[in-house]
């Protein structure tokens, strides 16, 4: 399998986030009709989140790439029990805490990232009529505190066929998403 690395810098000062007037935890899709796509998608696509600003708005950076995020920001994570991956930026759903989505431009098969989470965490793939075709969960807290029975940054990974959609939720909880990576 080809992996390719990405490097992006943005020029665009990002909006503050709006406040959240809906509290629930649904995962709604994702407009993508219309995006343009980079010339040749390659097979493996891993997004390096280190370009991102800390408190960035993370929704259309990689759309060139294949991907559009909802309900995400960029962090730089303060809090020791919440350790990058690789690194110093993270992605974490705000400004709903506990949920973030990413939809596809076309369809992949693989999707994987690095979660710690302060309790369980699912990621659910949706196909392109909106039902779940995969999961995958980290059954427990994995901070990094010596507490957890599970370690930091644990591989989240679902392959199906035609995922157009995952959304990652962690009801009661905050989670952090490094090294995210999807292929065709």
């Amino acid at each position: 399998m080809i992996q390719q690395k990405f490097n992006m810098a943005f020029d665009v000062e990002p909006e503050p986030p709006a406040a959240a007037s809906d509290t629930s935890f649904a995962c709604e899709p994702i407009d993508t009709t219309g995006a343009e796509l980079a010339p040749a998608a390659p097979r493996l696509v891993y997004l390096d989140l280190e370009e991102l600003s800390c408190f960035e708005v993370v929704d259309h950076q990689f759309e060139s790439w294949g991907v559009v995020f909802k309900n995400a920001i960029a962090l730089k994570p303060s809090n020791p029990a919440f350790p990058p991956k690789s690194g110093s930026t993270v992605m974490m759903g705000s400004p709903r805490s506990g949920m973030l989505e990413a939809s596809f431009i076309h369809p992949t098969r693989f999707v994987s990232a690095f979660l710690t989470s302060s309790h369980r965490v699912v990621m659910t793939a949706f196909d392109q009529n909106n039902k779940p075709v995969a999961e995958a969960e980290i059954p427990g807290a994995n901070l990094a505190d010596g507490r957890s029975a599970y370690e930091p940054n644990l591989q989240l990974s679902i392959q199906a066929a035609d995922i157009y959609r995952i959304c990652v939720r962690s009801l009661g909880g905050q989670f952090t998403i490094d090294d995210f990576s999807f292929g065709f």
